[in-house]
Order: C-alpha cells, then structure tokens, then sequence
C-alpha cells in the first residue's frame, strides 16, 4: 500500500491584534495518529480548518505528497474534516447516507451491522441522539476513501462504551490513513494518538509524554 503525506508549514493566523498561531509545522503519513492538545481558545479548531481549505489565514503551505494543496477539500480522495458541531444535518435515512459516504460496500456492511447503527438503518439522520450522530460521523470519515482525516472532538458527546470502540476502529484505519485529532477529553488523546503534540502561545511544541505536558504547564504535576 501506498503511503500519503500530509505537510502543513508557515502557518500564520491573528484574530484582530491577537495572534493564534505563529508559524506552526506539522506532519502526518499513512499510519500515523498525530494527536493536537491545546487549551480552549488556542487554536486548535483554526489550525484543522485552515489544513481543510475552509478557513483563510494570512500564511500557510499545506501539501499533500509534497503537492501544494490550498484547498484539501477539493482533491479527490484528499482530506476530509469532522467539525465539533457535526456536519450530518440531512433528513435522509441512515443507510442511504452509508452508502452515499462510503464507496466500498464490505465497510457500508461494517458500519450498517455495527451493533449502535444497526438499530436505526431505517432512521432519518436528524432523529439520532447526539452521541450516536458523532459516532456515525467519525464512522464516515474512517471509511472513507479520503487519504487523511482530521477529527475535532470526536469523543464529544458520545458515551465510553461507544468511545472504546471509535478507538478500534480508529487504529484499525490508521493503517489505510493519517488522522489528525484534538479533543479536550485529553486522555483519550494521549491513549490513542501515535504522536502528541501541544499547541501553546500560537506554536506547535512535540510532546514526548506526561512529564512534557506538566513541564509545559498544560498539566498539574
């Protein structure tokens, strides 16, 4: 299998007077779950729209197989992105939108028989609790046929049990694509991501473990 990269540099982003993010670098390839941790209001929401195409910073180079990449949302097969707020919003049934998002029909069976969705097939998508909605749109975007995938607070919202298996799912897919995910339920970051890092004062810091995040002050000791 063929493996992708996802290379975002330069990245230079103020709201008003305040400066987000300041020059930030970050990699991801086939295989790798890079983790972004980062208080609330530091960026991290901006910097994955920014690698999405759907927010404009005053600088960025994001390139995907060393290909200069503006707009990721529009290569084929390219990028896709799971905002905090959810993107299903339609009144369609469960299994068309399966099988509308999901080309190969051995994952639309994997998901349509996945013992939360199972249930409600025949449901329309605005019907579906708040977690079990989340669930299917992380889903969605791991079986994508997208090279990379970014998650923001994909375990919002959703229960443990659900999350214990997002976190199977999410490193049995990791070996077909690069993920990039935050979520302020930290832990479940650190378990689950390949690399972590920090975002802190508009830079990206590489995190080598716990003491690292203490050291940083974004952790008590």
């Amino acid at each position: 299998m063929k493996k992708h990269k996802l290379e975002v540099d330069s990245i230079v982003l103020h709201y008003g007077q305040k400066s987000v993010l300041s020059d930030i670098y970050l990699k991801c390839e086939t295989g790798d779950i890079v983790g972004v941790l980062g208080r609330n209001g530091c960026g991290k929401s901006s910097l994955l729209k920014i690698i999405f195409g759907s927010l404009r910073s005053e600088h960025s180079s994001v390139r995907i197989n060393h290909r200069y990449t503006p707009c990721s949302f529009r290569e084929t097969n390219g990028v896709q992105y799971l905002p905090q707020n959810g993107y299903l919003t339609s009144a369609s049934k469960v299994e068309k939108v399966i099988k509308l998002f999901v080309l190969n029909k051995d994952h639309q069976q994997l998901i349509l028989s996945d013992r939360n969705i199972k249930s409600f097939r025949s449901a329309r998508v605005k019907e579906l609790s708040t977690g079990t909605r989340k669930f299917l749109e992380v889903m969605l975007l791991l079986y994508s046929e997208s090279k990379f995938v970014l998650l923001d607070e994909p375990f919002s919202g959703v229960s443990p049990i659900m999350i214990e298996q997002l976190f199977m799912h999410l490193k049995h897919q990791a070996k077909n694509k690069g993920v990039i995910i935050t979520d302020h339920l930290y832990e479940h970051i650190v378990d689950i991501s390949s690399k972590l890092m920090l975002l802190k004062d508009g830079r990206i810091l590489n995190i080598n473990g716990k003491e690292d995040l203490v050291e940083s002050g974004y952790l008590m000791d």
